[in-house]
């Protein structure tokens, strides 16, 4: 029997419930509440640790057995918080010896404005060779609207922009 588990990482939050979708039964957990900044984006680093994105820019992760929560990286090049913006998606990619990250966030080049990608390789829960590796070009004035999604297809990283 699969399991859908429903976890909620929510700010500024106090709603719970429970529901039913098509004859299946659904209920949540709320494994953190405490982030004065919304929560854009998450992936899984293993069964026990999630690593998540926050608009205001820091890069978390938080071990679900003991709730411990650590910042990875909280000072990315150009970041553009307002609005829509900030870290947006993320993606964890492992390869035979090294854990990837994809991450995606809205870069600002003085007023203008537009989403770029980053990666990194993480050790030890420390982030190394790190490198913005595409920028859209597409800048704009305003900030709204940056959205994007990563995930990888057999070997291929597509980016939606």
């Amino acid at each position: 029997m699969k399991k859908l588990i429903l976890l909620l990482l929510i700010t500024n939050t106090s709603f719970a419930f429970d529901f039913k979708s098509e004859g299946k039964e659904f209920s949540q957990k709320f494994i953190f509440q405490e982030s004065e900044s919304p929560i854009w984006g998450f992936d899984f680093l293993d069964n026990q640790n999630i690593i998540f994105t926050e608009k205001d820019g820091k890069l978390k992760l938080i071990n679900l057995t003991t709730k411990k929560i650590s910042t990875l990286k909280d000072d990315f090049s150009r970041i553009d918080t307002g609005g829509q913006g900030g870290l947006l998606d993320i993606l964890i990619h492992k390869s035979s010896d090294e854990t990837h990250l994809f991450i995606t966030y809205s870069y600002r080049d003085k007023s203008k404005k537009t989403t770029a990608l980053f990666h990194a390789i993480l050790k030890e829960n420390k982030l190394t060779e790190e490198k913005i590796i595409y920028k859209a070009n597409a800048y704009e004035l305003t900030s709204h609207h940056y959205g994007s999604r990563l995930v990888i297809q057999k070997d291929y990283l597509f980016m939606t922009v």
